[in-house]
């Protein structure tokens, strides 16, 4: 019971985040960014554009950019690639995935921009990152 009240409560919180002046229109608001929201992390594993996001949405690629930043605190993009690190740390755990395939199971067109967006968020290549994964497992 307490969950599903903090979980109402967390709601409530992120609709009042949106700036608008009619609370009809930020619950509105706030289910299409939940929309946009669901739909990123079903597909962050393909190219994914703000415009099809905000397409999905009902709402123009400015609006919805705005309007997620207010309620999640994070860009669409910034979610994409958090789901990506968060899939890609799974696969690297798992010996039977090469890096070009989780590359491009991940939705990136090349290796390198996978390395490289991994690197950025993590502090450690892939490659470095999966020996350590195996490193820890070991001890």
């Amino acid at each position: 019971m307490y969950s599903i009240l903090n979980e109402h409560l967390n709601t409530y919180t992120e609709i009042e985040s949106l700036h608008a002046i009619r609370n009809s229109t930020r619950e509105e608001l706030y289910r299409r960014v939940s929309i946009a929201h669901d739909y990123i992390r079903y597909y962050f594993n393909q190219p994914i554009k703000l415009e099809e996001v905000a397409k999905v949405a009902c709402l123009s690629p400015n609006h919805l950019l705005r309007s997620y930043s207010q309620v999640y605190g994070r860009t669409p993009h910034q979610h994409i690639s958090i789901f990506r690190i968060q899939k890609a740390k799974l696969l690297l755990a798992e010996l039977d995935h090469n890096m070009t395939d989780i590359t491009f199971e991940l939705g990136f067109q090349n290796p390198v921009s996978f390395s490289k967006m991994f690197k950025q968020h993590v502090g450690l290549s892939p490659k470095d990152h999966r020996k350590k994964v195996i490193l820890d497992k070991k001890l």
